[in-house]
């Protein structure tokens, strides 16, 4: 261990590495890849002018399923970058860098052999962690808040600190304005509060987040008679899923494979049989490691109980909350890793498989990285996600100023080109589309094969993909009734007029 801290060279090698990696990754995804992330600058404009609407959708309805805490903190960066966006993305670099420091933070108060070294650089080194590090979306913000909560957490149970504990609070509520999953956040927290005795004085410090998030929810009623457009589609997966028990299995399954196999060891599988039960068997053992250390922390007095019950108990709520959540990605459950970590740590039984651990983790974080940097030019996802700049800017010369567009990415076509438009469009075939469109009063149809993601199993509104795909094959198919007349073959987009 004093070999490593002394041994500059060698950090100094690996401080150019993670720049090489950060780098990479960093150029990866253009603001507007996800549309959620155009989104989330979208809706800090609106905050600028003094509302909170969907401003890419026609008629502008008020927001519900993205809560304004995220949008809230990139507005002041908003006005002051507008329309350089691409600086917003080295805020989310910053704000990585200071999660992996609140991570070294709480490694070294719980004061685990080697995890004061180990546990930032895996953090850093973590594919997951890495490939997102540089998105404006709201999970590098989370990372930091929900991080910064678990710390200030800490401040306040060992030491009653009224500081730490506005601190904690007002961090817990941003969080939970920043993504609905930080429910699970405030429930975690205030059930493991609640179950240890001499940590109920602190719960008085989850008041506010409850109250915010009552007001929040109050708010959305007002204006849409939902209490959020979020929890509207949750409850409709899960009962959608309801419908199936093996269904319920097998998105469980795939949330167990997407935290334990793709973001905490690094490692891609196929879906066969052997690897269904691989994924079960490192579930098992990372879930029991976790259990352990969870016993080790408190045993050993090396964590306040109370904060490591919350720990726990918010990774189960919100491995739950996933579990109802079939539209999945690895970012969505990234924001767990450090917590992971912590524990698994400390339930490792000695020293050397703690090691064992550093260099099995090192091993598979640094050959996904090889792997996705060498498929990356191939990679679907990234090619058809892509911004179509030249496309945008064609249009914005040519169509009228008010033109309303059909186009899967709405918060991307407002963000760069200020059309308002709808997404995809239910409908029978090509003519019931072209009614539906001329009487929301859309003229016009942008084409890009893009990819969303999509509610495992389901059929219409809730499964994006097949609702674009039909819209494309209709236009497409249809000149009499959608004229084409733009083409760029380089984008891969076509924009038609409807007739």
């Amino acid at each position: 261990m004093p070999l490593l801290k002394k041994n500059y060279l060698l950090w100094a090698g690996f401080a150019v590495c993670v720049g090489y990696i950060y780098f990479t990754y960093f150029k990866f995804f253009p603001v507007g890849f996800f549309n959620d992330d155009a989104k989330y600058i979208v809706l800090g404009q609106s905050l600028l002018q003094g509302t909170y609407q969907s401003s890419s959708l026609l008629n502008a309805p008020p927001e519900t399923i993205h809560p304004p805490g995220y949008p809230f903190f990139l507005a002041p960066f908003i006005a002051i970058v507008q329309p350089h966006w691409v600086i917003l993305k080295v805020i989310s670099l910053i704000l990585t860098a200071l999660s992996c420091f609140w991570v070294w933070t709480l490694a070294r108060w719980s004061r685990q052999p080697g995890l004061l070294i180990a546990a930032p650089v895996l953090f850093i080194l973590n594919p997951v962690i890495a490939a997102y590090s540089g998105v404006v979306m709201s999970e590098p913000f989370y990372m930091c808040l929900q991080l910064l909560v678990f710390v200030s957490l800490w401040k306040v149970l060992q030491q009653r600190s009224t500081l730490y504990g506005w601190i904690f609070s007002l961090a817990l509520t941003w969080a939970v304005l920043s993504r609905t999953a930080g429910l699970s956040l405030v429930l975690g927290i205030t059930m493991g509060l609640a179950v240890h005795k001499p940590s109920r004085f602190a719960l008085r410090w989850v008041v506010l987040p409850v109250l915010v998030c009552g007001l929040w929810t109050f708010r959305n009623h007002q204006v849409t008679q939902h209490l959020s457009g979020y929890i509207g589609y949750w409850s409709s997966q899960v009962a959608n899923m309801s419908a199936n028990p093996l269904a319920l299995l097998d998105n469980a399954l795939r949330v167990a494979y997407i935290t334990f196999v793709s973001v905490f060891l690094g490692m891609i599988w196929p879906h066969t049989t052997l690897t269904i039960v691989g994924c079960l068997l490192v579930s098992a053992a990372v879930i029991g490691l976790a259990i352990q250390g969870m016993l080790h922390l408190v045993k050993s007095q090396a964590a306040p109980v109370g904060w490591v019950w919350s720990v726990g108990l918010y990774l189960g709520f919100y491995l739950l909350m996933q579990s109802g959540w079939t539209a999945l990605s690895d970012r969505y459950m990234f924001l767990l890793f450090p917590f992971l970590l912590i524990l698994v740590w400390a339930g490792l039984p000695s020293s050397k498989a703690t090691w064992g651990l550093v260099v099995v983790l090192s091993l598979t974080y640094v050959y996904r990285h090889v792997r996705t940097f060498y498929r990356n030019p191939a990679n679907p996802l990234i090619t058809a996600n892509q911004v179509p700049h030249v496309t945008f800017a064609w249009m914005k010369s040519h169509l009228p100023a008010d033109a309303k567009v059909l186009y899967p990415a709405t918060d991307r076509l407002y963000l760069y080109t200020g059309f308002q438009g709808k997404a995809g469009k239910m409908a029978s075939d090509a003519t019931d589309l072209r009614q539906l469109l001329l009487k929301d009063g859309i003229h016009y149809v942008v084409y890009q094969s893009i990819r969303a993601l999509s509610v495992a199993g389901a059929e219409g509104p809730f499964n994006q993909s097949q609702v674009f795909e039909l819209n494309r094959t209709w236009v497409a198919n249809s000149p009499e009734q959608f004229t084409q007349i733009y083409l760029n073959e380089s984008e891969k987009t076509a924009v038609y007029e409807i007739k």
